[in-house]
């Protein structure tokens, strides 16, 4: 599997957005953040729409997770995986034809 950490500063919605943007981070990628910038993400979405988060939680079609793997990812710094990733594929729907 492929990763790739980058830092983006604070980690929000619109933080996370950007990236997303500027990255060119595509449908296809995942974002992976620590469970402390995870659980700020959540709070955020609360405070802003008022409404729980649903997980799992797609920003502009990226998956955003909290990291499964022990590797501590920082504050303040994104995970992007880029190729297969079987550990987070739970989180997909199977597509119909």
């Amino acid at each position: 599997m492929k990763s790739d950490f980058r830092y983006i500063g604070k980690i929000t919605i619109k933080n996370l957005r950007d990236a997303i943007l500027d990255l060119e981070i595509s449908e296809d990628d995942i974002i992976a953040l620590n469970t402390y910038d995870f659980d700020k993400i959540v709070e955020e979405y609360r405070e802003t729409y008022k409404v729980s988060i649903t997980i799992p939680y797609f920003l502009l079609g990226v998956l955003i997770t909290e990291d499964l793997k022990p590797e501590k990812i920082p504050c303040g710094r994104i995970k992007i995986i880029t190729e297969e990733h079987p550990e987070y594929e739970y989180y997909y729907v199977e597509k119909e034809d």
